[in-house]
């Protein structure tokens, strides 16, 4: 049963996913199911996974799947170093970014390639789909794409978008070089 429901869930959300950040209705039928099934399977398998660990309330508040609030903090204080080096880092990476490149650029460069304008296109442009040159691996736009709409239904500026997502996965990655660095010093 539980493989059921799970199933039932991954192709729904595989439909909508589909339909809303891929445009379905525009590919061909070899592409509509070959992008419904593969990611129908791997969600599948992500809920039933999810749903055989046993998640019930009593593992919910001893704390294996949601931590405890003191353990939060303690984290929190504890990683506070790096917090403010990812922070100081989007800072300034986002300012470079924003006076170097211009969203009306049509340039290639390898400092800044999320910030160009092409990138800029298929990060957050509401019409990234209909862009008429050689396309990115696949899972550009599978990772990509969902972050860049998101930012982009805040901020209604493709271009501020793109480079908020760009600054903010090289802050993530600072900080995650940092929490791998810190126990070696």
């Amino acid at each position: 049963m539980a493989f059921f429901i799970s199933g039932i869930l991954g192709i729904l959300i595989s439909f909508g996913y589909n339909l809303f950040f891929m445009m379905l209705s525009e590919r061909s039928e070899l592409d509509k199911g070959l992008l419904l099934f593969f990611l129908s399977c791997a969600l599948t398998f992500i809920f039933y996974s999810l749903w055989s660990e046993g998640t019930n309330v009593d593992g919910l508040r001893a704390g294996r799947i949601l931590p405890r609030m003191p353990a939060v903090r303690e984290n929190i204080r504890d990683n506070a170093a790096g917090m403010l080096l990812a922070f100081f880092f989007f800072l300034v990476y986002f300012y470079i970014g924003s006076h170097i490149n211009q969203f009306v650029f049509s340039h290639t460069d390898n400092l800044f390639d999320a910030d160009i304008s092409s990138w800029i296109k298929r990060i957050a442009d509401p019409d990234a789909w209909n862009l008429e040159m050689r396309s990115p691996h696949p899972f550009t736009y599978f990772i990509f794409r969902p972050f860049g709409w998101f930012l982009y239904l805040i901020t209604q500026d493709p271009s501020l978008s793109a480079r908020l997502l760009n600054t903010g996965a090289g802050a993530a990655g600072v900080f995650l070089a940092w929490l791998l660095i810190r126990p070696l010093a």
